[in-house]
């Protein structure tokens, strides 16, 4: 499978000072990671009422303690997305953005190209409440 790398602004924070950082989309991955250390620098982290253990990286076991309300910056538009931390030994890249974030902002991978596909409206119109009649 190709690798899909997009730099973007980043924050954890509505007032806070973006950050810029790599995002390496994982179509395979259901949630969406943070390394504990970009979590630091970033700030505003949520603990866990109790470890969240997962499958897959590092040693085939790893777990979350904490969480961070992360902000992208997408085509000109802040997405904000629920985020699991996890520590440094768990993943090699500094932002896994997993298959919840992308259906969510209905984001596509073009692993031939190496691209993501955003779409601006998309991205907008997941952030919309809506109100049934």
């Amino acid at each position: 499978m190709g690798e899909v790398v997009l730099q973007c602004a980043v924050k954890t924070a509505w007032n806070a000072k973006p950050r810029r950082i790599s995002l390496f989309f994982d179509s395979g991955s259901a949630y969406t990671f943070l390394r504990h250390s970009e979590a630091k620098r970033l700030g505003h982290l949520l603990k866990l009422s109790a470890s969240r253990p997962f499958l897959g990286m590092g040693d085939g076991h790893f777990a979350s303690t904490h969480l961070v309300d992360l902000w992208l910056l997408l085509a000109d538009v802040w997405c904000r997305h629920p985020t699991y931390v996890i520590s440094d030994g768990a993943t090699d890249v500094p932002l896994l953005v997993g298959h919840d974030f992308m259906q969510r902002f209905d984001i596509k991978l073009n692993l031939k190209t190496r691209q993501a596909i955003i779409n601006r409206e998309s991205l907008l119109r997941a952030q919309r409440i809506r109100r049934l009649r």
